[in-house]
């Protein structure tokens, strides 16, 4: 048990920036944990029964392996990377053994934050219910770990060029990702006064690939006239770019404002079909 939360702490150590507050995820340890097995040799005089299903006794395998929503949460893991993986059947082999060398450069780091954030929150699934007595259904606990992974992620180099869109919509992806592109920061121009100018690009992973189109119309002064966002399917980055222009223009077009529009867009490919050149 001790070997577990040791290293799990020096997992999370690694992963979260050097500022953070460490006192939040410091005590995921053995000592820390109030399972009933540990307060019982505490000196505490309890029962032996799991305070979440109500069933088995506390101990730290039944809490973060053999119960029955923690099976799920690794079940779902495995699931989106696609492997049959047993689950270990000591305590003290739980992050050692679910290791993944077979995933790229990117998928094993956000496969080795997915197991320290389901580590995490089962931990504070056991502390809303037993304390705050507030039970989540599964699918918000899964939506709050793709939050958190997200978060662990953002602050990892390898995950800079990830966005949070993509770990809520497209995290089975991001285990395949053997790779991110750096994204530079952009500066806006305004246009001239009294003309508007509609900024267009895409998102994708691959090329052809999982994708969404977005953009917005901005008058001189740097206020939002409109702006949208949608996912395309699965096409070629000509063809997405040229799309999130042709969906911001079609709206343009339906305002019936009467000012005109410069476009701005990171396609080369676009903007000379745009001139015709």
């Amino acid at each position: 048990m001790g070997h577990l939360f040791r290293s799990v702490n020096s997992t999370f150590l690694a992963l979260i920036p050097k500022r953070a507050v460490i006192a939040e995820i410091a005590d995921v340890r053995p000592d820390k944990i109030l399972t009933v097995d540990n307060l019982i040799k505490k000196g505490k005089i309890l029962l032996k029964v799991c305070l979440l299903c109500k069933n088995d006794g506390e101990t730290g395998l039944h809490l973060l392996i053999q119960y029955s929503f923690t099976t799920r949460l690794w079940y779902w893991l495995f699931e989106m990377v696609g492997v049959q993986m047993p689950l270990p059947q000591r305590i003290d082999d739980l992050v050692t053994s679910l290791k993944a060398p077979f995933l790229p450069k990117i998928g094993r780091v956000v496969w080795k934050i997915t197991v320290v954030t389901i580590l995490w929150e089962i931990r504070k699934e056991m502390n809303k219910r037993t304390f705050e007595g507030v039970v989540y259904s599964f699918d918000r606990i899964l939506h709050i770990c793709k939050w958190s992974i997200w978060s662990w992620l953002s602050v990892k180099r390898e995950g800079w060029g990830i966005s949070k869109v993509d770990v809520m919509a497209n995290l089975q992806n991001l285990f395949f990702l053997g790779s991110v592109k750096s994204r530079r920061r952009s500066i806006w121009i305004a246009p001239f006064q009294g003309s508007l100018k509609l900024i267009f690009d895409r998102s994708s992973l691959g090329n052809p690939g999982l994708t969404g189109i977005g953009g917005l119309l901005r008058d001189c002064f740097g206020n939002v006239i409109f702006s949208y966002v949608g996912p395309i399917g699965s096409a070629t980055a000509n063809f997405i770019k040229l799309s999130a222009l042709l969906c911001g223009l079609k709206i343009f077009s339906s305002k019936n404002t009467g000012i005109s529009c410069t476009i701005e867009g990171d396609s080369l490919n676009v903007i000379k079909w745009c001139k015709k050149e």
